[in-house]
């Protein structure tokens, strides 16, 4: 198991482009991650960027407040390179900690650009390298300041399979569901991790998302994720919804997350027949 461990935090050092230096824990939750270790780093508030998934709720007795609202003492900002809606950030200004959601930053092809601007950085392994349908919950958390070393080994002590370079002889918590630890190792074993191939394969989600998008009459995307209007329900293939990437959300619009490499075989023998046909008609 530790093997299997061990090779998701390798994988998450080739996708984030990290360094040795860099501590990685693993976590089966973003949020429960952060909770337990903003306690250990004496985080008394969090700031949210504008497009963030986690609302005030999540962090409660933290002081929780918008990044376009002045930092208080011993804050964390959290902040998505790529949020869940498809919009790409910068890092908002900040006297304290900064954290960096990267879980979707598959949508732009893995590109490291904000990465030094981070302090932690929170990346669920599955989000786009995994089905989307059955993303086992395995996540990474990754300090990059040697400060955090100390407060991060307190977060995660005694969890079992949280920090797999540490050898302790002491029972452990369950926290991590082995299982998920097991399926994302064969997942990632599968995968070609290397720099070429996720970019063809960010190049042909980009390309499904314009096509979706051109289509659907909305502008031209930034990242793989559109966020489109109820009108535009026709436009979204069929075997995005089978495949668990659209959400319709309560307002009526279409969340979708742009994943080529999901499109059936069969799917894509369709549409060359297709395509073929109306070449010769």
């Amino acid at each position: 198991m530790k093997q299997e461990a061990e090779s998701l935090v390798r994988a998450t050092r080739t996708l984030l482009s990290l360094s040795n230096n860099e501590d990685v824990f693993l976590a089966p939750s973003v949020l429960v991650a952060l909770r337990l270790l903003f306690h250990e780093m004496g985080v008394t508030s969090v700031r949210l960027s504008r497009f963030e998934y986690f609302d005030r709720f999540h962090f409660p007795r933290r002081g929780t407040t918008r990044t376009n609202e002045p930092p208080r003492r011993n804050s964390a900002t959290i902040w998505s390179p790529v949020s869940w809606n498809g919009y790409l950030q910068r890092a908002p200004e900040s006297n304290g900690y900064k954290v960096a959601d990267a879980s979707h930053i598959g949508a732009a092809g893995f590109q490291a650009s904000w990465r030094d601007q981070a302090d932690v950085i929170a990346f669920d392994l599955g989000k786009w390298i995994a089905p989307a349908a059955s993303a086992p919950n395995v996540v990474a958390i990754v300090t990059r300041r040697p400060s955090l070393r100390a407060p991060a080994k307190r977060a995660f002590a005694g969890l079992h399979l949280s920090m797999v370079a540490v050898r302790s002889g002491r029972r452990e918590a369950r926290w991590v569901d082995p299982q998920s630890v097991l399926e994302m190792a064969r997942i990632v074993r599968a995968q070609d991790l290397t720099p070429r191939a996720l970019a063809d394969r960010h190049q042909r989600n980009l390309l499904l998302a314009e096509r979706i998008a051109t289509a659907a009459g909305v502008s031209r995307p930034t990242s793989s994720i559109l966020l489109l209007p109820p009108r535009a329900a026709a436009s979204i293939p069929s075997w995005l919804h089978a495949q668990g990437c659209v959400w319709e959300l309560p307002t009526g619009q279409f969340r979708v997350v742009c994943r080529a490499d999901e499109q059936p075989i069969s799917s894509v023998g369709a549409r060359r027949a297709s395509a073929r046909t109306n070449a010769e008609s």
